[in-house]
């Protein structure tokens, strides 16, 4: 109901102003569910980390980069969840082959593009969305290294990121461990999902003040996460009504450590930003109503829907 008026009310908004107000912008869009509208700076905890609580985890150093695809299913109470998954070998042979990007004046310029936008302009092999945003004023939220940009708050949220040594590294980190850490790229997540192949989703709420609606409501989710023998999977779960509402955390988690040998995940953001793209090919279901100027030619087989405008994405590509 919510969606259906919220629709109406922009749309109205538009044809009679000609323009659309800055809270209903083509940078937040609606989701399947009325709680995804909500500004993500309420859900990035501001406590600081009080200790540092880090894992390091040699990754797969094939000479060859290899990206493949596979579904999978996760049955929960009220039916099946579709999920897409992206294994990555050999992201340990360069630091370069795995990172987060900004679009275009992202990050300082608060500019919002599709993931798959962004994906195409840095010639990456596949990716995802990434990091949390401002949707009402594109801002990126938490800690974020990139190429030429970086941002270092600290925080109880937990991050993952790839040294310059081509390690992978996850966890809690106070602002001046991150300052004084030889990192290549990281972004911040909410969620530390799966820690040492355990589900740790009850922890990391209480540890980054997960609020209860962002846990446990079901939604699409994107999880980067790592094998105990260094293999990087890229997860997401479909969300989209009326066929499939998503996973909460503690799902999302428990097909992790169940289905997928996850070692160590992090959640990054999902709802109606995720995107998953593997070859120049959109592998997930749009879920977000379609607003004026949007881009629907994106969403391939998902009529009405569209591509949510994010700011960071993952990007693979062999270097």
């Amino acid at each position: 109901m919510y969606r259906t008026v919220a629709t109406g009310i922009l749309f109205a908004l538009y044809f009679v102003f000609g323009v659309a107000t800055p809270i209903f912008s083509e940078n937040i869009g609606f989701g399947p569910l009325f709680s995804d509208v909500l500004v993500n700076s309420r859900r990035m905890s501001t406590e600081m980390a009080h200790k540092d609580d880090i894992r390091v985890i040699n990754l797969n150093s094939d000479k060859i980069l290899s990206i493949t695809h596979h579904q999978a299913s996760y049955y929960r109470p009220g039916g099946t969840q579709k999920l897409n998954v992206l294994v990555a070998t050999g992201v340990g042979y360069s630091p370069k082959r795995m990172r987060f990007l900004e679009p275009l004046n992202g990050c300082q310029g608060q500019h919002l593009n599709t993931a798959v936008k962004t994906l195409e302009r840095q010639g990456c092999l596949a990716g995802s969305n990434a990091g949390f945003f401002g949707m009402d004023n594109g801002m990126c939220l938490g800690n974020a290294i990139f190429d030429g940009y970086q941002q270092i708050f600290g925080g109880s949220n937990t991050n993952i990121g790839v040294l310059k040594d081509g390690r992978l590294l996850v966890g809690y980190m106070q602002s001046e461990t991150i300052r004084n850490t030889d990192i290549d790229t990281l972004i911040q997540g909410i969620g530390w999902l799966v820690r040492d192949g355990e589900n740790y989703v009850a922890e990391a709420r209480e540890i980054e003040h997960i609020d209860d609606i962002f846990a446990d409501e079901f939604a699409p989710r994107v999880a980067l996460g790592v094998t105990a023998d260094g293999v990087i999977k890229l997860v997401q779960a479909e969300g989209f009504e009326p066929e499939l509402k998503g996973l909460s955390l503690h799902q999302f988690a428990d097909f992790l450590v169940t289905r997928e040998n996850i070692q160590h995940a992090v959640n990054l953001d999902g709802g109606g930003s995720t995107t998953l793209m593997r070859y120049n090919t959109l592998l997930n279901k749009c879920s977000d109503e379609c607003f004026p100027f949007m881009q629907m030619s994106e969403c391939g087989t998902s009529p009405n829907k569209c591509l949510r405008r994010v700011s960071s994405v993952l990007c693979f590509k062999d270097t």
